[in-house]
């Protein structure tokens, strides 16, 4: 098995654009991108060619990854008919990939974390039907910036480790050890991109994860369960709009128990092609937090989808 990270869209990470023209401003152009560096990658690498495709990402790649999958199975679209033989499913960790369902849980979920009492519960929501009325007007920059706002409020309560992953990657001896030019520097996400890509933040992609799923490709859905903006309670809900037929036999699925080594580790529930797990003791970033139950579920699930 072999896994390849990429820095998507260009100019985050490592990557960087020539010019503002080649930063995607929506989900086609970076599909397109991402499955011509994918085609690149086999051309060089022909031994990739015969083994299963598995794509993953988290947060902002809950738009990535299903657009990516969806364009890699839409001959009208994709140039590859070798990725689309061997696509084999794809998983998506606390992604954000319906934010205008998403962003009505925010309030409620803070709130039951003890991050806000009942007044700042109430202007949050406010905030987040402000929101909702801005994506229903097709005002998508200005339903970007409310939400902004309204994480922004919300994240004064907590704190964010994205800083330690830039003092990490941006070391010189990390740097070589990935084999990247030593003037080069690893950034998040520039300013550039993320105004570029303003415009698509609050476009939902719930249509490409039922595209997929109606095609019959696995999908594995995991959340930490501390996570306040893309965790279980937000994902589950947009999750109940999705229309595949799978639909009733997964809702009326039992919701087990996961252990790791004895260990409390989530919950899971599974219904023909789709997965959904809550990963216990973890936020944002399930790998970062509980790297050990990272592991061990998406190996389970890979290993699922290998032997059916």
């Amino acid at each position: 098995m072999g896994i390849l990270f990429v820095d998507n869209p260009v100019g985050t990470g490592f990557s960087v654009a020539e010019s503002d023209m080649d930063i995607p401003t929506n989900q086609e152009r970076v599909a397109e991108h991402l499955q011509y560096a994918l085609q690149c990658f086999m051309e060089e690498n022909p031994t990739f060619k015969s083994r299963p495709l598995f794509l993953a990402g988290e947060s902002y790649a809950g738009k990535y990854v299903p657009a990516l999958a969806y364009y890699i199975l839409h001959p009208t679209r994709s140039t590859s008919s070798s990725l689309q033989s061997q696509l084999a499913g794809i998983a998506i960790g606390n992604g954000l990939t319906d934010p205008r369902t998403q962003v009505q849980c925010h309030g409620e979920v803070a709130y039951s974390f003890g991050l806000l009492d009942k007044r700042q519960t109430a202007h949050v929501e406010k905030m987040s039907r402000e929101v909702v009325d801005l994506i229903d007007s097709d005002k998508w920059l200005r339903a970007h910036q409310r939400r902004a706002s309204l994480c922004s409020f919300i994240e004064k309560t907590s704190s964010n480790g994205e800083e330690f992953l830039g003092h990490f990657l941006n070391a010189p001896p990390v740097k070589r050890a990935l084999g990247v030019d030593e003037n080069a520097e690893w950034i998040s996400c520039r300013r550039k991109v993320k105004a570029l890509m303003a415009q698509d933040t609050m476009k939902s992609v719930t249509w490409m994860v039922e595209a997929i799923l109606r095609l019959g490709y696995p999908v594995l859905l995991y959340q930490g369960i501390y996570d306040v903006k893309d965790g279980p309670s937000g994902s589950e809900a947009w999750m109940r709009t999705l229309d595949w037929e799978g639909a009733s036999n997964f809702w009326k699925g039992e919701r087990n128990v996961w252990k790791v080594k004895g260990e409390l580790a989530g919950y899971w529930r599974r219904g023909l092609n789709l997965t959904h797990v809550v990963v216990a003791g973890a936020g944002h970033q399930v790998p970062a937090d509980q790297p050990e139950y990272a592991k061990a579920m998406i190996d389970m699930w890979m290993k699922q989808q290998l032997e059916m």
